[in-house]
This record gives C-alpha cells, structure tokens and sequence, in this order.
C-alpha cells in the first residue's frame, strides 16, 4: 500500500513540476522522502534537486544532486533520473554521456526519452538523434 501512494504521490509531483508547481513538489518530495525509507529515492531527488534550483536553493540542489550521482553509479534507473536534470542545467554533454551509459545498461527507462518533456534542451542535439536511431525511436 506504501508503494501505490508514495507512486501516486511521485506522479502528482511530476505533474505539478510540469506546471512549475516547484514549491508544492518539494513539500510532497521532502514529505515523501522522511515518510517512507524508500528503496528507490532516485525519482524524488530528481524532480527535488530540479525543483530547488528553479526556487533557488542551490545548496539543496547540490546535495541531492550530489546523492543521485553516487546512487547512479551502481543504478541505471537512478542514473537515467539523474539523466533528467542535466539539460534542463544545460549540463548537455554530461546529458549525452550519460544517456549513453543507460543506453550501455540497457535501462528500460530508456524506451521513454523520445518524449520525455524533460528532454527538451537536448532535442537539437544531433548525438541525441544518433542514440533515439540506435534505439530504433527516431
């Protein structure tokens, strides 16, 4: 039961963070994150570090940053969310280079990227279009 609402509750805040709700996703994200020891954590630190920048609080952006690349060293699915961030900071190599890498690991979460909003800085980007063809998305 945990799972499903902490699930709903993430994709709440993913809708909320597309409507630039950013100081409602870091009230659910930090409530979501202290309530349930979470396995998983990645998805929140994405759309909190995301959201701490955007209402500047960089130091917070940094730190959960920070967490989401040490958790992605050993987890596709935590690099892929880290992944996410990265144009958005118009960081567009460590982007490539890493979609590369989930692309090595074979994540699942991959299958999303041709339309995943928050790919949007990296639309242009002909390495971008090199891998979605690799991937047979193009």
């Amino acid at each position: 039961e945990n799972k499903a609402n902490n699930s709903a509750a993430r994709g709440y805040a993913t809708f909320l963070y597309h409507k630039q709700d950013f100081a409602q996703v870091i009230e659910i994200g930090e409530a979501s994150l202290t309530k349930t020891p979470n396995k998983t954590p990645f998805a929140w630190l994405s759309l909190l570090a995301a959201s701490y920048q955007k209402t500047g609080q960089p130091e917070k952006a940094d730190a959960a940053l920070k967490q989401l690349q040490t958790l992605g060293q050993t987890d596709s699915k935590a690099l892929y969310s880290l992944t996410m961030n990265y144009p958005e900071m118009e960081h567009t190599d460590d982007a490539i280079e890493a979609l590369e890498k989930c692309f090595e690991m074979r994540e699942e979460r991959m299958v999303w990227m041709k339309i995943e909003p928050r790919f949007e800085n990296l639309r242009d980007d002909p390495r971008f279009h090199d891998l979605l063809r690799r991937m047979n998305l193009s």
